[in-house]
């Protein structure tokens, strides 16, 4: 009791419960999902994941990677089906074969293989992969607390960081133009020279 999930039990997760959507309709639910955040996006509305992809230069299936890994943080619900979908109920978070059957990518694509040992999901610290002692394709796939804590909008520093964190000072930099230019020209190395009032 409790070991084993049937198809029928996991059906009844899907169809039953309250919030769980029509899995038949999925893809024009997402259509739907991506217009209304566009429509946020245009308004204003800030928008972390978007932002987050943004600016660790995600690609689609690396997004979708990530809001795999993140489900089980968001709803305990997704515990009980990772269970069934790794065919083992005491491994709750997805698997990297897992993870990469639900994207709708082979196991056996390298390029894809390789976003979860050395791309931008794992060097940015956006997913960490567990259970290095088992093959590559059992090891689980989870989202650090903080990055969740990010996405769900908690800003709190990261605790680890206390000893270090400072308020910034207050400084004059003069006009930042010249540093703007050059950053959107693509330079990244930029030396700013301020006179004083008079020079010897």
């Amino acid at each position: 009791r409790g070991l084993y999930l049937s198809d029928e039990m996991v059906d009844r997760l899907l169809a039953g419960v309250p919030g769980i959507p029509d899995w038949s309709d999925a893809s024009a639910r997402l259509a739907e999902t991506e217009q209304n955040a566009d429509m946020a996006d245009a308004a204003g509305h800030p928008l972390r994941l978007r932002r987050l992809a943004a600016a660790f230069e995600l690609s689609q299936i690396d997004v979708d990677l990530l809001v795999i890994a993140l489900a089980a943080d968001l709803d305990p619900r997704f515990e009980r089906f990772f269970g069934y979908l790794n065919d083992d109920v005491g491994r709750r978070r997805p698997s990297i074969a897992v993870a990469l059957e639900l994207c709708g990518v082979p196991l056996t694509s390298a390029a894809d293989r390789a976003r979860l040992i050395s791309g931008p999901l794992v060097s940015g610290g956006l997913v960490i992969v567990e259970d290095e002692d088992r093959p590559l394709p059992g090891r689980a796939v989870r989202v650090p607390d903080r990055v969740v804590g990010h996405l769900l909008g908690d800003d709190t520093p990261d605790p680890a960081l206390g000893g270090v964190l400072r308020e910034p000072s207050t400084v004059e930099w003069g006009d930042p133009s010249g540093v703007t230019h050059a950053l959107a020209a693509g330079i990244r190395l930029a030396l700013h020279h301020r006179l004083g009032s008079q020079a010897n």
